[in-house]
């Protein structure tokens, strides 16, 4: 008992010096790559991180351990956007919204999601220029449901209704700038007039069965309906006759009224076919629920992107979104500053019009 008591004592003497000397940290480091490599010498490097997270904690108390991971694999850029031309043809040919109901003295539109109105204060930069200063103010994102009860005969009277549908936000220059009230013509409300002169104090009177009157549908009795003719007549209503986008973006806004006449969508169509650069940004989903795939031509200042059926080219709403340099400094690039979806169909004329 005597020799066994005393080997007890030698052995818990040994073990005390070695729990108080210095680790040996090169034989650690030995020890744990050794449990990295298989049985060929080579390193299991799928299992590294593993244990060598536990290495760390087992040793936190010691000293520090740098952990080196393999850098992740590089996320591949995204694939550019293919050519909207094919669609836009698919559409023409299809000719869906050719098939709609061609009885009613009105045309009923409906124009709902979220749409933007920006404010400027004191002087209007030119932000082209050099030297100019920046604007200050702010762009009031907004959901609203527009609908307008149009009649055939423009001397008729004419119906608006605009209701909110959730809530809005705002893009600003500086925190605390000023709100200015909306215009009368963008508030809630609904108004009956004849010629749809609504607000005749606040914007000019527009002549009753005007020929520059896109809301009328009277307007389009001038418009061209061969592809190539429209798309001459596209560039010279546009802003940039010279830039694809534009002229792009004023064939969005007019099928956008919802009162082209259907039966021109197809030659529409192929006129926006014939604009340089048009490409395909992909399917979105529209305020109504519809998905469509949007189409537009890449601008500095926005895009103006129209919204089809990708399966049977039926015409949806439209998209709007910043360019890399937009018009207002408070405005980030890629911000979607309108979502609409736009329907339109032939009524009776309305109870109390």
């Amino acid at each position: 008992m005597s020799d066994q008591r005393e080997l007890d004592e030698a052995l818990a003497m040994l073990h005390q010096r070695a729990r108080a000397a210095d680790p040996d940290m090169a034989a650690l480091r030995a020890r744990v790559l050794a449990e990295t490599r298989d049985d060929t010498g080579e390193s299991r490097k799928k299992r590294w991180l593993l244990p060598v997270a536990a290495a760390a904690v087992v040793l936190a108390g010691v000293t520090a351990v740098q952990v080196i991971r393999e850098p992740p694999e590089e996320i591949p850029p995204a694939a550019p956007q293919a050519s909207g031309v094919p669609l836009l043809e698919h559409a023409a040919k299809t000719y869906a919204d050719g098939r709609w109901r061609t009885e009613g003295s009105y045309l009923h539109v409906v124009v709902r999601g979220t749409m933007a109105r920006t404010f400027v204060y004191g002087t209007v930069a030119d932000d082209d220029v050099a030297d100019s200063p920046p604007n200050s103010g702010y762009t009031e994102l907004y959901g609203q449901r527009l609908e307008h009860w149009v009649p055939f005969e423009p001397e008729q009277a004419w119906r608006e209704k605009r209701t909110s549908e959730g809530e809005s936000h705002r893009l600003v220059s500086e925190p605390n700038s000023p709100v200015k009230p909306p215009a009368p013509w963008s508030k809630d409300g609904d108004w009956t007039a004849p010629c749809g002169n609504y607000f005749p104090e606040d914007k000019p009177k527009t002549t009753c069965g005007g020929l520059n009157d896109p809301a009328s549908p009277t307007f389009y009795a001038t418009v061209p309906t061969e592809p190539a003719e429209i798309l001459n007549w596209l560039r010279k209503r546009s802003s940039a006759p010279g830039d694809p986008s534009a002229v792009f973006a004023e064939g969005v806004e007019l099928m956008s009224s919802g009162v082209l006449p259907k039966e021109r969508y197809a030659n529409w169509f192929r006129a926006l076919a014939m604009i340089d650069g048009v490409l395909d940004y992909g399917d979105v989903t529209l305020p109504d629920g519809k998905v469509g795939a949007s189409l537009g031509v890449p601008a500095e200042r926005e895009r103006r992107e129209l919204v089809i059926d990708r399966k049977d080219g039926r015409f949806l709403g439209e998209r709007r979104v910043s360019g890399p340099r937009p018009k207002q400094a408070w405005i980030p690039p890629d911000t979607v500053l309108g979502l609409v979806s736009v329907s339109s169909e032939r009524v009776p004329r309305p109870d109390g019009l």
